[in-house]
C-alpha cells in the first residue's frame, strides 16, 4: 500500500519530472549512475541522488536524515492556487509519513493496532470476493485494460473495506484520490486536487461522527481522538493518507507484476506449475519493478557518504528502484526470478518508516497471483512497450492491454 508509501516527492517540480522521466530506459540509467557517480549532486534538482543499495539501505535507517516535508516554494501562481496549496500542505504536514519520533511513533502506534497480522488475515475472504467479482466482469475471451479493470479498483475496494467506506462510495473516493495523486505526480498543483482532498476529509469527518458500523480501524482512530492521543485534524489527515497510500502503489504492484510476468513467460509458466511460489513471487515482483522509485529525505546534520559530504539541510533522494537492481546485493538483478530467496529488497522502505501496509500489500499480491494462474487459461500481452505515467517517484503504467481467455469453471 501506497506501499507501500506515497513518497516525500509530493508536488515534484517539472524539472524533476524531466530529469527522472520513466519513459526512457530507467534501469540502464540507474546502472550507469551506480557505476560512475553513486552519490551524485544534481544542481538542477538541488539534491543528492543515491543509487547504491548499501547507501540507500543504510540512509533509510539513519536518524540523521528526516522525512519531514519542507514547505514547497511556488511562484507565479494565482492567489486561488496559492491558497489551495497552502491549505493542502498544512494537511500533508499531519501525515505520519512526514513525521519524526515522537510524533511519528504516536501516530504509528495507533495505526499498528489495525494492521496486526490477524486483522489483515481476516480480510482474505473479502479480498478474494473482490477479485472474483472483478474477474467475472471480464469477457470470457477478449481484450481488457488490466489497469483500469482490475489493478486500479481492487486496492480501492480493499482499503475501503478496511476503513469502512460504503461500497457504493468507493468509486467516488477513488476519483478524488486520483485527482490528488495526479497533482502530486505531475508537479501541477491544482485547486481541483485541494477540493478533492477537502471532500475526502469531510467524508471521514462525517464517518467518525457515527457510532455504528465502524470498522476496527475507525474505532481505533476515534477512540484515540477521544482520549486525546491524536487530534481530530490528525485523525482525518491520516485516514486520507491511508486511503491514498493504500491505493496507488498497490495498483502499481499488481499491474507491474502482471506486466513483468507476461514479459517473462518462463517465470509465469513456473508459477502456473507451482502456485506455492506466489509469496516469493510477490517479493520478486516488488524488487523487479518497484512501485516506489525513490523517497526524499533532508539531512539534519552534516554526514559523509563515501567521500561526499552531505550538508545539513541538503535534500537527499534515495533511489529504491536503483538499489533493488544493484548487482552488489542481488545476483543477476535484471533477471526476474520468482523463486529468489535472497531478496532483502527495499520496496517497503526500511527503518521507522517501513511500510505500515506491507502485510496487506503482500496478501493482495499473493491472492492476485493465485487468481491469475487459476482463473485464466491464457493471458497475452498486447503492448510490449506500454506507456508509463510521467511520475518520477511512482512506477505506474497508464494502461496494460491484455488478451484474456478464462479457464473453464
Amino acid at each position: 500500500m501506497p506501499g507501500v508509501y506515497l513518497t516525500a516527492s509530493i508536488m515534484a517540480t517539472s524539472q524533476e519530472i524531466r530529469h527522472l522521466d520513466t519513459g526512457y530506459d530507467l534501469y540502464a540509467d540507474y546502472h550507469r549512475l551506480r557505476q560512475t557517480e553513486p552519490v551524485r549532486w544534481d544542481p538542477e534538482l538541488r539534491s543528492w541522488y543515491l543509487t547504491r543499495y548499501s547507501d540507500v539501505s543504510a540512509l533509510l535507517r539513519d536518524r540523521r536524515l528526516s522525512s519531514q516535508r519542507p514547505a514547497p516554494v511556488r511562484t507565479g501562481l494565482s492567489a486561488e492556487i496559492q491558497n489551495a496549496i497552502h491549505w493542502l500542505d498544512r494537511c500533508l504536514q499531519l501525515w505520519m509519513i512526514f513525521k519524526e519520533p515522537p510524533d511519528h511513533s504516536r501516530l504509528r502506534n495507533v495505526c499498528n493496532r489495525s494492521f496486526a497480522a490477524g486483522i489483515v488475515h481476516a480480510l482474505e475472504p473479502r479480498i478474494k470476493s473482490f477479485i472474483d467479482d472483478l474477474i467475472e466482469s471480464f469477457p470470457d475471451r477478449g481484450v481488457v485494460d488490466f489497469v483500469e479493470s482490475f489493478a486500479y479498483p481492487l486496492p480501492s475496494m480493499t482499503i475501503g473495506e478496511m476503513i469502512g467506506v460504503r461500497p457504493t462510495d468507493v468509486p467516488m473516493l477513488a476519483a478524488w484520490s486520483a485527482d490528488i495523486v495526479e497533482a502530486f505526480g505531475t508537479g501541477r498543483p491544482t485547486v481541483r486536487a485541494a477540493r478533492s482532498y477537502r471532500r475526502i476529509s469531510e467524508y471521514f469527518d462525517e464517518m467518525t461522527k457515527k457510532d455504528t458500523a465502524l470498522t476496527h480501524l475507525m474505532r481505533v482512530f476515534t477512540t484515540a481522538a477521544q482520549e486525546s492521543v491524536v487530534s481530530q485534524e490528525e485523525l482525518l489527515a491520516n485516514c486520507a493518507f491511508l486511503l491514498l497510500a493504500g491505493h496507488d502503489t498497490t495498483t502499481n504492484l499488481i499491474a507491474n507484476g502482471l506486466f513483468s510476468l507476461l514479459k517473462n513467460p518462463g517465470q509465469f509458466a513456473r508459477l502456473r506449475t507451482d502456485d506455492t511460489l506466489a509469496p516469493l513471487a510477490v517479493e520478486e515482483l516488488l524488487r523487479f519493478e518497484s512501485p516506489i522509485q525513490y523517497v526524499s529525505r533532508t539531512a539534519r546534520e552534516d554526514l559523509l557518504v563515501g567521500d561526499r559530504l552531505i550538508r545539513c539541510g541538503d535534500r537527499v533522494l534515495l533511489s529504491i528502484g536503483a538499489a533493488n537492481r544493484d548487482p552488489e546485493q542481488f545476483a543477476f538483478p535484471d533477471q526476474l526470478d520468482i523463486g529468489r530467496t535472497e531478496n532483502a529488497h527495499l520496496a517497503f522502505i526500511a527503518g521507522v518508516h517501513y511500510c505500515l501496509g506491507a502485510p496487506l500489500a503482500r496478501l493482495e499480491g499473493r491472492l492476485v497471483l493465485e487468481a491469475l494462474v487459476h482463473r485464466f487459461e491464457s493471458l497475452e500481452l498486447l503492448d510490449e512497450a506500454p506507456e508509463w505515467k510521467p511520475d518520477p517517484a511512482l512506477r505506474s503504467l497508464k494502461r496494460l492491454l491484455v488478451k484474456v481467455t478464462k479457464a473453464a469453471v
